[in-house]
């Protein structure tokens, strides 16, 4: 994000204009080594201070130069709140022993976790029978982020506060929900996408805002009318992952409702076409590289790196001229690029890797 200045300090022309009113004014003139000549240049410092602080707050009050700190400010004046981070949700199995021979309860608030880091409690006490061996309780994570989807199944075993008769716990599905708080980046764009709402004929950057809106892991929108009257937004989600129908299918209702679509508008939320290309490429090293295996560990980065590039936007054009950039700045001394070639890829459609090649040539 580049700030505008709004107001142009040059220290030297500053002096200089400074000492050449001074001499005016009291019709002396300020050799180098004079004091009052000094004391005008130690001026100058606070006025440059002033001058950046005064840059600083004019770049708040514009959306596109706003930081984190003021732009929730500009969002609310045009009615846009930024997404809030969500709790993750999951289901987990508490396993019992066949030695209880009474009624035993299972309290609310009993956590559990994988690792320690991240907790889930569960959110309903729950009695347990006599002859109950398990029981699946539904569970929120303590604390709201992403960071919470990231376990897998079975990962999650480990039973915090002590129950009398549980033996084990876990998860059989993955946590889900669990979402952070609108980065800065998606939050301005949105901002600057609202004004296209207050028109009621439809225009495609509304459509883009409200969509993504609807959640906050809608990454990349496309709208598009191929016919009279029949609007396709094409929905890609952050890291590129592709949506499922149930989150389509929120789209949709958010785009659908009475004070956003015109009457004549059919909307058809949709996700976008996979566009395969394999990776084949070879690399070397210059022998001047001293340490050999970090550097190879930043060309793989550098590979992920463009695989995610060509997937996080729609109609993204596969170009392997990037991925020979991204591996020659990680360190390789000569790139051969087998695959991909450039292929266009349409605005309904994204880049998806299907088989990765990467073979180190040696050192020359």
């Amino acid at each position: 994000m580049e700030l505008y200045d709004f107001i142009d300090f040059d220290e030297s022309d500053v002096l200089e204009e400074a000492i050449e009113a001074y001499e005016a004014e009291t019709g002396e003139e300020l050799y180098a080594g004079d004091e009052r000549r000094i004391m005008i240049n130690s001026f100058l410092y606070i006025a440059e201070i002033i001058a950046v602080k005064m840059n600083y707050l004019m770049n708040q009050n514009f959306v596109a130069t706003a930081d984190e700190e003021h732009i929730d400010m500009l969002g609310r004046d045009k009615l846009v709140d930024r997404m809030q981070s969500e709790h993750s949700t999951v289901d987990i199995t508490f396993s019992i022993s066949d030695l209880l021979n009474g009624e035993m309860t299972i309290p609310q608030g009993t956590r559990v976790t994988a690792d320690a880091k991240i907790f889930f409690a569960t959110d309903v006490s729950v009695a347990i029978q006599k002859g109950q061996t398990e029981v699946d309780i539904p569970c929120t994570a303590t604390a709201t982020g992403s960071g919470a989807n990231n376990y897998k199944s079975g990962d999650i075993s480990i039973l915090v506060d002590k129950v009398p008769y549980v033996l084990s716990v876990t998860n059989r599905e993955a946590p889900t929900g669990g979402e952070d708080i609108e980065d800065l980046e998606s939050y301005r764009e949105r901002i600057q996408l609202r004004p296209n709402t207050y028109s009621t004929a439809g225009p495609e950057k509304a459509y883009e805002y409200f969509a993504k809106s609807a959640d906050n892991t809608v990454g990349d929108v496309k709208a598009i009318s191929d016919s009279d009257a029949v609007v396709k937004v094409i929905v890609l989600l952050k890291s590129g992952q592709i949506p499922d129908q149930n989150m389509l299918d929120k789209i949709k209702t958010e785009l659908t409702k009475k004070t956003r679509r015109p009457l004549t508008d059919q909307v058809l939320v949709q996700a976008p076409e996979q566009v395969e290309y394999d990776i084949i490429m070879s690399y070397t090293i210059s022998n001047t590289v001293l340490d050999i295996e970090a550097t190879k560990a930043k060309i793989e980065a550098a590979v992920d790196e463009y695989v995610l590039y060509q997937s996080i936007q729609l109609g993204r054009s596969i170009n392997p001229s990037y991925l020979m950039k991204l591996v020659l700045n990680a360190g390789a001394d000569t790139v051969n690029v087998e695959s991909p070639s450039f292929q266009k890829i349409q605005d309904t459609e994204v880049a998806k890797l299907r088989t990765k090649t990467i073979t180190y040539g040696g050192i020359v």
